[in-house]
């Protein structure tokens, strides 16, 4: 310290480095912005009414499902919006569009690839179905036991596999079951009602003719639910098809309603 100079009058001694006194190189520097690029902006959330979404969702459906009038081979038909637009690509690409051609032949491998990954899903759960169920039968045959009797029932369950479909011989649900359930609760009640006409017709009356048709239309009710579902033995044979079997059952009823009309 000069002789003459008050102990104030001297310069302050640099203070170290610390919480807030940043070191020189990282403090502002005199005329020049901290923040040069400005307060950021806000991001924007889109948000979505759920109402108007499903609003407008349904007006894409209804409009794709509207029947709209084409001209075909000289003829109006009437086709929805959707199957009219996916037809004019078709045609379009047989005309030799590239374009079409291109959106036609992607639009079927999206479909096909969405059609066999379903496809797969199914199967996989349906061999997995039949296994687990295979082996809660042989241990109940093993411990003298019942079987259960599930919904849908594994022989009942049928998979092809060169296709991969799986198709269902019973009921697949419990609610399709308590419709089976019903109908073959009316058969019975139908059957014992035809019993009931039939030994009432062994004694002539002035009815006989009614009960002659009420015994028409019993026999008709019980032909329909025979045709319509099988007993367990026979849905449950291997190699056993419920559609091809309905259909053959429905023929044979038809004609046999013919001939005797005839």
């Amino acid at each position: 310290m000069s002789a003459g100079r008050a102990p104030e009058d001297d310069p302050p001694e640099p203070r170290s480095p610390g919480y807030g006194r940043p070191p020189p190189e990282h403090q502002f520097k005199k005329g020049k912005s901290g923040n040069p690029r400005g307060r950021p902006r806000k991001k924007v959330v889109a948000t979505v009414d759920p109402v108007l979404d499903q609003h407008i969702g349904d007006m894409i459906l209804f409009e794709a499902l509207r029947p709209v009038q084409i001209k075909e081979n000289g003829q109006i038909v009437e086709l929805p919006m959707a199957q009219a637009i996916i037809r004019s690509l078709h045609v379009s690409a047989l005309k030799g569009s590239h374009r079409a051609s291109v959106v036609v032949t992607n639009m079927l491998r999206a479909t096909q690839d969405k059609v066999l990954d379903s496809r797969q899903a199914v199967y996989t759960a349906a061999m997995e179905y039949k296994r687990e169920y295979r082996e809660i039968f042989a241990e109940c045959d093993r411990l003298g036991q019942p079987r259960p009797e599930p919904v849908p029932h594994p022989d009942e369950v049928v998979i092809d596999e060169q296709t991969l479909q799986v198709r269902y011989n019973g009921p697949s649900t419990h609610d399709e079951k308590a419709r089976w359930d019903q109908l073959l609760e009316r058969k019975r009640e139908f059957q014992e009602e035809r019993d009931y006409l039939r030994a009432r017709l062994r004694h002539p009356s002035n009815l006989s003719d009614f009960y002659e048709d009420e015994l028409k239309h019993a026999d008709q009710i019980i032909r329909l639910i025979d045709a319509t579902i099988p007993d367990v033995k026979t849905r449950r044979a291997p190699g056993f098809d419920i559609t091809e079997w309905r259909r053959r059952r429905r023929e044979r009823s038809l004609f046999g309603s013919k001939l005797k009309q005839e």
